[in-house]
């Protein structure tokens, strides 16, 4: 016979769903894949999980948008994202969404 225990954490009591999306030319499109990889090997926080899409844009241009959600108070997803976005060309918002409990 076997038996296992787990012992979980508690649920959060917010969370908040963040999009950014980017339309970007080759040379920009490189570079932000460069910035990507160096926020996502930084000292992250493990309230945040995140993931990144890439694909063809509109009119010849590079389609990239990093997504997640961050597991705390709203106000904390800035300070931990801001170092990415300040070093992006443009910063395009598709949407943000807090979930409370």
């Amino acid at each position: 016979m076997t038996a296992m225990r787990f012992r979980t954490q508690s649920a959060p009591n917010q969370a908040t769903n963040f999009v950014y999306e980017w339309q970007l030319g080759e040379g920009e499109f490189a570079n932000a894949l460069i910035k990507l990889q160096s926020f996502c090997m930084s000292d992250l926080p493990a309230q945040i999980g995140i993931e990144s899409n890439l694909g063809k844009g509109e009119d010849g241009k590079l389609y990239i948008d990093l997504t997640g959600v961050w597991y705390g108070a709203p106000n904390g997803l800035t300070s931990v994202i801001q170092p990415f976005l300040s070093q992006m060309v443009s910063r395009g918002i598709k949407g943000i969404e807090s979930l409370l409990n």
